[in-house]
This record gives C-alpha cells, structure tokens and sequence, in this order.
C-alpha cells in the first residue's frame, strides 16, 4: 500500500514564488515602456528629418553647382588667356598662311617607330612682319598612303606667333605632314569676343570629312541666366 504525503509549502517558498513573480511584471512593464519610448523617437526622428531631405538635397546639389561653375569660370579665363585682345583689326595685319613658315627642329635621316617629330612653325602676317602674340587655330595632321594611317599632331603655342608641332610616329613607312591654318588668331578674336556678347542663343555649325562620308554638326550653346551652365546638344545630320 503506497501512502502520498502531503507537505505544506514553507514560507520561505512563498516568499521566492512572490519575487519571481514581482520580477517578471517588472520586466514586463519595463520592456512596455522602452518600445513605446523607442517608437516615440524613432517617429520624432523621422519627422526631424523628413522636411530636411529636399533641404540636405539642395545644398549637395548647390554646392555641386558651384563647384562646376568654379571649374568653368577657370576653364574660361585659361582660354581668355591664349586669346589675343586686339580692339582695332586690318586684313594686311592678320596671319598669313603664305607668308608663315614651318621647319623641322630634330630632322635625321631615319626615324623609328614610337620616334617624336617636332616642326617649329612660324606666323607672319601678310606685311611679311612677324606674328608677335598666337592663338592661331592650327589643324596639323600627319598621312601615310601606305597603310593608310592617319594621326593628328599636338600644338604648343608660345603666345609669340612660334609654334611647336609634336607629331608621334606610331607606323613604318613614309608619311605626310599637313599643316593648315584654319582660322587666323584675328578670326579667333573676333569669335570669343562675339560669343562673350551675352547673346542667348547661337548656333556654330562643323563640317568634317571622313574618305568619301561628310557630316555635319549643329552646336547649341544655350545660356541659362538663372544656373549660368551651358547646355551642348548635338545634332547629326546625315
């Protein structure tokens, strides 16, 4: 025969019953209110900042600007710098392609490939004086028939009316060197002071040939007063 006894529960087990208890409402409410309190400002945070998104967006987006109209302005006075400032122009006193002058500064015999080929160019105007300032618009290319190879030179202007042509020999065989001038640096003038006129719209249109493929190109330079940018769109016309 089995026999179950009963014990009375001490009060020292009352008393450890009663602290569990007490310490888990305790956490209870405690971790009730830290949600609340983390809800609360997490939704005070984002009412901070909701309105000062556009205004975070707009200062990058000023400070981004000013520094592309930084960058422009400095583009813009180091071509100022190349252009010359001449008030009164003549024809008999621009440059002539005639009356100019190239030779070859480093001329030999043979060259090798990868070789640098310098020509000093010479400008003078159609008096037969020299050119003492530049910003003469040279196009100087370099052509071999064989194997029908092309490559343009790099030009150092001096701002004297002397100018040195760097042409890289990048193939074998005999070459052709074309040196043209395409605008005097008169023309040159006369165009920068033209489009510093403050005129809102002007259209310069470019033709170039390809072998037997020309094409031209419309450029827009559209003045914006209110952001100062310029705005380059290209049309292709076949």
């Amino acid at each position: 025969q089995e026999t179950i006894r009963m014990f009375k529960p001490s009060r020292k087990v009352y008393m450890i019953i009663l602290c569990c208890t007490v310490f888990v409402v305790f956490r209870y409410i405690v971790h009730l209110n830290f949600s609340q309190l983390s809800n609360f400002h997490f939704l005070n945070v984002i009412n901070h900042l909701a309105p000062a998104y556009g205004k975070i967006g707009y200062i990058a987006t000023t400070t981004e600007n000013k520094i592309i109209d930084q960058q422009i302005a400095e583009i813009m006075t180091r071509i100022n710098h190349t252009i010359p400032q001449k008030d009164n122009m003549y024809f008999n006193e621009t440059t002539s392609a005639m009356k100019s002058t190239a030779i070859i500064l480093n001329y030999k015999p043979n060259y090798c490939v990868g070789d640098i080929l310098i020509f000093q160019v010479e400008m003078f105007n159609y008096l037969g004086k020299r050119k003492t300032y530049g910003g003469d618009f040279l196009r100087a290319r370099m052509i071999s028939q064989n194997p029908g190879a092309a490559a343009c030179g790099r030009i150092e202007d001096f701002n004297n009316g002397t100018y040195n042509i760097y042409f890289t020999l990048f193939w074998e065989g005999q070459v052709q060197i074309s040196i043209r001038l395409l605008h005097a640096s008169e023309g040159v003038s006369l165009l920068w002071k033209t489009r510093s006129m403050g005129y809102n719209y002007m259209d310069y249109t470019g033709k170039f040939l390809n072998k037997t493929q020309e094409r031209q190109i419309s450029l827009y330079y559209l003045f914006s007063r209110l952001k100062k940018i310029f705005i380059f769109k290209l049309l292709f016309r076949k």
